[in-house]
């Protein structure tokens, strides 16, 4: 062999890994990105799920508040009825 063919040889043999060592490159380069990516989304779906547990916790507890609420004020309104309707009755006594 000539010293021409192992240069030619040797130039195409690096011509060869380059053309598949840049795209390997990037593709690598792209994996990693997006490995990246989906790791922080996956890290924000976690605290999206965490704060909405909160929120619903809140909402649960606000609800229950009103519901207590609600009833103590359908309890006052019916000891005023109560007393409004044994003023009546007496007042109708009276007279």
């Amino acid at each position: 062999m000539t010293t021409e063919t192992w240069v030619t040889a040797l130039t195409g043999l690096v011509g060869l890994v380059a053309a598949v060592a840049a795209p390997v490159l990037r593709l690598n380069s792209a994996i990693t990105r997006l490995s990246t990516l989906i790791d922080r989304a996956l890290q924000d779906m976690g605290e999206l799920k965490a704060a909405q547990a909160q929120l619903e916790q809140r909402a649960t507890e606000s609800q229950n508040d009103l519901r207590r609420r609600i009833d103590q004020t359908r309890d006052r309104l019916h000891d005023h009825e109560s007393r409004l309707c044994l003023l009546e009755t007496h007042r109708g006594k009276e007279t």
